[in-house]
């Protein structure tokens, strides 16, 4: 990570940011980690949906298996993964099989309509192990409404020392809201 703006140019090289490293990182076999230096990293990049993290929320993709992405912030005081002004979307969107670990960080600004999730939406078989991440001020607004800060569909979530705060819906789990898979707090 070089830069806390939210560019896409199709390369993660020595101008990389946390959109294009994730980009990165799907695309490659194995596992790989993502250092996030202090600073805040503000999403901006809107566009037409996809599930590929060209536009809108980050998109994890990769593997089955171990974890598959790791992304290490310098802690949840120093470093922000937010949404920007007008921001209409979730931060995270950890899809299908894979298996992440996010540790360090502070998840906020998360902002949609009609969805689950708003934080952090997780689908798939997967995992998501959280430790040391704070959840707030993500908002959820009309129905479905469920889990502000995580939705949890299915697969494995642990989460570890983190913090949900000031997450809204309109319906249920302004913090978290469980639908399925196995989860340990």
């Amino acid at each position: 990570m070089t830069k806390t703006t939210d560019t896409n140019d199709g390369l993660c090289n020595a101008d990389c940011s946390l959109r294009e490293a994730i980009i990165a990182a799907n695309g490659a076999a194995g596992a790989d980690t993502i250092i996030l230096p202090a600073g805040t990293y503000t999403l901006t990049r809107t566009g037409a949906a996809d599930n590929n993290s060209n536009n809108g929320d980050l998109d994890i993709t990769d593997g089955v298996g171990a974890i598959d992405i790791t992304l290490n912030g310098a802690g949840s005081g120093t470093t922000t993964i937010t949404g920007g002004v007008g921001w209409a979307e979730r931060i995270f969107d950890v899809q299908s099989n894979a298996s992440v670990s996010i540790s360090g960080v502070t998840i906020s600004g998360g902002s949609i309509n009609n969805a689950n999730g708003a934080g952090i939406l997780k689908n798939g078989n997967g995992s998501l192990a959280l430790t040391n991440v704070v959840l707030s001020g993500n908002a959820i607004t009309g129905d479905p409404a469920r889990g502000g800060g995580l939705y949890i569909n299915s697969g494995t979530v642990t989460i570890t020392n983190s913090t949900f705060t000031n997450n809204t819906v309109a319906r249920e789990g302004g913090a978290i809201y469980i639908n399925g898979g196995t989860v340990s707090i």
